[in-house]
């Protein structure tokens, strides 16, 4: 992808995703910040425990799994923007995710719109 944008001229990329692709723009937006300007997550999640309310694991599982929690990795987006979607008629992924990750990268970034 990279080559390809170099090849392109392009200056500014952006990433948007919605539900498992708007978990997926969170974890490339903040997994490898410096190859987005912005990144536009619809119905995303912060990780599939806070989406799915299931213990986290502990061990060697915990530490393969650890890449997978956009909370951990939100201090990469300070210098991104981020504008999230998230309806509360969504009946699929709880509205609270798109909430509670708009709060949390409130903190990183001035530059979030919910």
């Amino acid at each position: 992808m990279h080559a390809l944008i170099q090849h392109l001229g392009i200056q500014r990329c952006y990433l948007a995703g919605h539900s498992m692709g708007g978990h997926g723009t969170w974890q490339l937006g903040v997994h490898f910040p410096g190859r987005f300007a912005t990144i536009g997550p619809s119905a995303g999640w912060a990780s599939f425990y806070t989406y799915t309310g299931e213990a986290r694991p502990t061990g060697a599982f915990a530490r393969s799994q650890a890449s997978s929690d956009t909370n951990a990795y939100l201090s990469n987006l300070a210098q991104r923007g981020v504008y999230i979607i998230h309806g509360s008629a969504d009946d699929n992924v709880p509205v609270r995710e798109g909430r509670d990750l708009y709060a949390a990268v409130q903190e990183v970034t001035g530059d979030v719109v919910y």
